[in-house]
């Protein structure tokens, strides 16, 4: 797939502290009119919840991460879902030992959170239910 798209707004945010990570830049993107953008994020979280995609089962298996975890690097895209921002990040959160894991970022309590998000411009990015799964849709490369 193919959409072609040009560079819009460039914002960098400090979400509060205690803020939920996935909503805070659901939200914010809903207050800007951001439909569309790439989203960079560094910082600490508390009580994660990581997921990976069960094919099998269909659905997101949660991953519970308890206590402080630095939030080594997350990258993901801002889309529509229903008409409103949806946030799809992945994450990588490491713990005092340098040991590392990663997943879907289902949700995130934020102790410090650096947000990059830069807003793209052109043809409407929504997703939609395809199967268990809310994806952009499928287009021939032109």
């Amino acid at each position: 797939m193919v959409i072609k798209m040009e560079i819009g707004r460039a914002f960098l945010i400090r979400a509060p502290e205690d803020s939920e990570l996935p909503k805070f830049v659901e939200d914010f993107a809903q207050k800007k009119r951001i439909e569309a953008g790439i989203i960079n994020i560094i910082g600490t979280l508390k009580d994660t919840k990581l997921g990976y995609f069960n094919s099998e089962k269909g659905k997101y298996e949660e991953i519970e991460v308890h206590g402080m975890r630095e939030l080594l690097s997350a990258m993901g895209n801002l889309s529509l879902k229903d008409n409103v921002p949806f946030a799809h990040i992945h994450a990588v959160l490491g713990d005092d030992r340098g040991n590392t894991m990663g997943g879907h970022l289902l949700y995130g309590k934020v102790f410090v959170a650096e947000i990059f998000i830069l807003e793209l411009k052109g043809e409407k990015l929504e997703r939609r239910k395809e199967g268990s799964l809310y994806l952009w849709p499928s287009t021939p490369i032109h």
